[in-house]
C-alpha cells in the first residue's frame, strides 16, 4: 500500500471515529484536482466552484461508504463525476469558453516562462476549442486521463466502463482530437496525448 493511500485511509478512518476536523486534510489534497476536472466538464467557473464544495459535502457525508478497496482519489472522482453528470443533465448547459477557463488551463499545466508564454497561450485555445468539440464523455476520460493523470483501471472504476471499453474510447478521442486539431489548421502542438 503506497504511503498516499494509508494516509488517506487513515484519515478516513480518524474522521468516522469523531474527528471530522481532519476531514479538512483530504479537501486540501484534493481541492484542486477536484475543481480542474469539475472545471473541465462543466466548463462554467462559477458552476465548477459550487460543484467542487458540494463534492466535498458529499463526500463527508457518504464516507462511512467508502470501504478502501479503491483508492480513495478513485472514489472521490467517482463522487466528482456523478455529480457533474447530474448537473449536466439538470441544467442543460451549453458549454462556452471564458478567461476563467483558459486561466485555470494555465494552472493546470504548470508554471510558464516568458519565452514559453504566447505558445502555450495558443496550445491552451486550440485544447479549449478542441475540448468544446468533444462530448462529455469524451472530455471525462480525456481529463481523467490526460489531466488527472489517473490509471486505465482507475478510470474504469470511476466512469464505470469496462477496461477494454474505456482503452477503445480513448484511443477513439485521441484520434478525433487529433483530426480536430489538424482541421483548425493549427501549428499548436497537442502533446498532451500520451502515445500508448
Amino acid at each position: 500500500m503506497n504511503d498516499e493511500k494509508a494516509e488517506d485511509l487513515e484519515i478516513v478512518s480518524q474522521v468516522l471515529l469523531g474527528k471530522t476536523e481532519l476531514f479538512g486534510k483530504i479537501v486540501k489534497r484534493y481541492e484542486v484536482a477536484v475543481r480542474s476536472f469539475c472545471k473541465g466538464i462543466l466548463r462554467d467557473e462559477h458552476l465548477a466552484e459550487d460543484a467542487a464544495q458540494d463534492v466535498f459535502i458529499k463526500a463527508f457525508q457518504r464516507l462511512s461508504s467508502f470501504k478502501g478497496d479503491a483508492k480513495f482519489s478513485t472514489w472521490l472522482f467517482r463522487i466528482t463525476r456523478n455529480h457533474c453528470i447530474d448537473l449536466l443533465r439538470t441544467t442543460k448547459r451549453r458549454a462556452t469558453d471564458s478567461l476563467d477557463e483558459k486561466r485555470e488551463l494555465g494552472e493546470i499545466g504548470g508554471s510558464v516562462t516568458a519565452s514559453d508564454q504566447g505558445d502555450q497561450l495558443n496550445a491552451r485555445q486550440t485544447l479549449l476549442q478542441v475540448l468544446s468539440e468533444l462530448s462529455n464523455e469524451e472530455r471525462e476520460v480525456l481529463l481523467l486521463r490526460e489531466l488527472q493523470g489517473y490509471s486505465y483501471e482507475e478510470i474504469a472504476d470511476i466512469t464505470g466502463n469496462s477496461l477494454n471499453s474505456l482503452k477503445g474510447k480513448l484511443k477513439r478521442v485521441r484520434a478525433k482530437v487529433l483530426k480536430i486539431s489538424r482541421h483548425q489548421d493549427t501549428q499548436s502542438d497537442v502533446r498532451m496525448l500520451r502515445s500508448e
